[in-house]
């Protein structure tokens, strides 16, 4: 992020602006199309919620 740190107005720069909004949005995209393939998967989803595949 160009040098800057936590609490300074650097880093506000950088975390208000479009870019800093985009890489959110990618991340809870990412997120949701992992959840998304596991939910879709009877052995994933039966491991991740601690029962047996149907």
């Amino acid at each position: 992020m160009g040098g800057a740190v936590h609490h300074t107005a650097e880093f506000a720069a950088y975390g208000s602006s479009a870019s800093a909004d985009r890489a959110v949005l990618d991340g809870a995209f990412g997120l949701a199309a992992a959840a998304g393939a596991a939910a879709r998967d009877p052995r994933q989803r039966a491991r991740l919620l601690g029962g047996s595949p149907r």
